[in-house]
């Protein structure tokens, strides 16, 4: 089935059943953000830093400085590297239930996992997350699925289910799991990065331009995925099929029409369809679970 109009994509029985196709024939990947971990009460970045910036007893100036830089001032307070990654750990996972039967629980961690589990009618197999958690590693390892988590490149490939690659570090909930030595979150963490942006971008761009994405839990003003949206966007094959969107970015409305509309023309304009879900708790799992079943040829 191939979606050539805007109308086409704005159907919801005419996109999952799209979306179907394109799981049956392995090329849907998925790109996460930290929407899907808010049912765990796990941090925004704004929450986070303000977290660490407690932590190490730095007040937070009026008008809010930049995020990276108050990051800063966070690693700059601790004695090492390592304390810096303890406490961003530690306020990561403050207040969070890691245990297996909740996060069993969460019908969209379902609806991802449901998507990556190998299966003949098509799988994800590659997913690239921004999140620094490891709560779909968790869930697939519970399951019985191989991993392959990629936060330090240059990387061998591995046989595994599904490659899950780390651009912004991986900070476990296990104390004893390795985590990476770095993470993407202060000011100076973003200015190293230029340094190996090479090298990631060689990790994402294949993901990104050979297959359909689903983006779950991005934000829409993110200033590293951006430059990739925009590249990917004239050089994707869906436009040799004349299909308008490369990909979907899933979000809930923000309750301004104006905002809503605006985001809708920015996100087309980088060749990705805006899906409006009510919440990501109920609709999302839902049309995601529609996608497998649709894929499988049964009917629930």
């Amino acid at each position: 089935m191939i979606l050539t109009t805007a109308a086409q994509f704005a159907d919801d029985s005419a996109l999952s059943s799209y979306l179907a196709d394109e799981l049956r024939n392995g090329r849907l990947a998925l790109v996460l953000g930290a929407g899907i971990s808010s049912y765990f009460k796990l941090p925004s970045w704004d929450a986070l830093v303000d977290a660490c910036c407690k932590d190490k007893g730095i007040a937070i100036a009026t008008p809010r400085p930049d995020n990276r830089d108050l990051a800063e001032e966070v690693r700059v307070a601790c004695a090492s590297y390592n304390d810096y990654l303890d406490v961003v750990t530690k306020n990561l996972y403050a207040g969070v239930s890691i245990k297996m039967a909740d996060l069993r629980k969460n019908e969209t961690l379902a609806a991802l996992g449901a998507l990556v589990m190998s299966s003949v009618r098509g799988s994800v197999t590659s997913v690239i997350t921004y999140n620094f958690d490891d709560l779909l590693e968790l869930y697939l390892h519970y399951h019985g699925f191989k991993t392959h988590v990629v936060g330090n490149i240059p990387a061998w490939n591995r046989k595994a289910d599904v490659r899950i690659l780390h651009p912004h570090g991986e900070l476990p909930s296990h104390p004893k799991a390795a985590r990476t030595g770095w993470i993407v979150f202060d000011r100076a963490s973003y200015s190293k990065r230029t340094a190996l942006e090479p090298l990631w971008r060689e990790e994402q761009l294949p993901i990104l331009r050979r297959n359909t994405c689903l983006f779950v839990g991005l934000s829409s003003r993110d200033d590293e995925l951006d430059p990739l949206l925009s590249e990917i966007q004239t050089k994707h094959p869906c436009q040799q099929l004349s299909v308008p969107y490369w990909g979907v970015r899933f979000a809930t409305p923000s309750g301004d029409v104006a905002h809503d509309n605006r985001d809708v023309q920015r996100m087309s304009e980088r060749g990705l369809f805006l899906k409006f879900v009510a919440d990501y708790d109920i609709d999302l799992p839902r049309f995601l679970f529609a996608i497998c079943q649709k894929a499988a040829g049964v009917n629930i």
